[in-house]
């Protein structure tokens, strides 16, 4: 997905980056990265059905981050929270969070240890 400035003339207006383009699976966490420059009021990303919010932008920004834990299939949808909302994103990225659980050989009982990988990495071209 390349630059796309956006606009919104009403409340709840949006727009929508198909699941094609954005999959995730239920259940499994992901890091969403964006760059947003020339902000006014504020949006919400929200699932390609617009029923599970994922965060809130209200500032410009390189590379900030949303994670979240999918409920659906994937897809993103921006959506305007007031009837100015406007702002020029670039540069979106999706990645899957993966948590490992590591056993010590003594079985001295599980340790959690975040380590990310990416398995799957979308960008615009």
């Amino acid at each position: 997905m390349g630059d796309i400035s956006i606009t919104a003339s009403a409340i709840g207006q949006y727009c929508t980056l198909p699941i094609a383009n954005a999959p995730t699976t239920i259940g499994k966490r992901y890091r969403l990265y964006y760059d947003l420059a020339n902000i006014v009021s504020t949006w919400k990303v929200r699932d390609f059905g617009g029923t599970q919010t994922l965060g809130t932008i209200s500032a410009n920004a390189t590379q900030a981050t949303i994670e979240f834990t999918a409920a659906t299939a994937g897809g993103l949808r921006l959506v305007a929270v007031a009837a100015n909302s406007s702002g020029d994103f670039d540069n979106f990225k999706l990645q899957e969070i993966r948590i490992f659980k590591f056993m010590p050989p003594t079985n001295m009982g599980e340790k959690d240890v975040a380590l990310e990988i990416i398995v799957e990495e979308i960008t615009d071209q």
